[in-house]
């Protein structure tokens, strides 16, 4: 019985934690906007200032969507971008941030080469990866290439520089592959996911 009820909960908490994960996130992201029309109370009805919040929120990304594919003003944001970057205490929490969202979501999507290794060629063991540089040679390692290889269950992951001898296409695509590492490899990469 006891077994039986340990087991429910470990599927249960497989099933909660990254959906509450998720929502947490979008939560924070909507309160922002919610919390201030709340607290400036523009209507003294919370339920009418919590839809401003949210109408206000998705204007606010469309535009900012829609500035940045302008020529001129993308160039003035990436401007602005570059001196935020450079604030001293700023530019070591925002730079890694931004970098890790652009690797999977927007135009510069980092994982997209995904790559088998051969870490140990006596034990015939085989990592995946996804190749971040494959030109090393400003820093004398021209036969080399930067990968980088998540650690399933988790965001976190270890970046190699191995050579390129070593290192295979995996011709998967990119966005499979990465749940199929993420997952501890339950996810069934190769077939159609029902």
């Amino acid at each position: 019985m006891m077994k039986k009820i340990l087991t429910y909960f470990i599927q249960g908490l497989a099933l909660l934690v990254p959906l509450i994960i998720t929502l947490y996130i979008i939560v924070k992201i909507i309160s922002i906007f919610v919390d201030f029309f709340v607290w400036i109370g523009i209507t003294g009805n919370t339920l009418l200032d919590v839809l401003l919040g949210l109408m206000t929120m998705f204007i606010v990304v469309i535009a900012t969507g829609i500035m940045a594919s302008n020529y001129f003003l993308g160039n003035i944001m990436h401007f602005l971008e570059s001196q935020f970057e450079k604030l001293p205490l700023i530019r070591h929490i925002y730079s890694p941030v931004k970098d890790f969202t652009e690797s999977f979501v927007g135009n510069k999507k980092k994982f997209k080469y995904p790559v088998l290794i051969q870490t140990s060629e006596q034990k015939h063991i085989k990592e995946i990866g996804f190749v971040t540089q494959q030109d090393l040679s400003s820093i004398g390692l021209d036969e080399y290439v930067a990968v980088y290889i998540p650690f399933s269950y988790s965001f976190a992951g270890k970046m190699i520089l191995i050579q390129k001898k070593y290192v295979e296409p995996f011709s998967q695509n990119p966005t499979d592959t990465m749940k199929f590492i993420i997952s501890g490899g339950i996810y069934e990469i190769g077939k159609k996911q029902e």
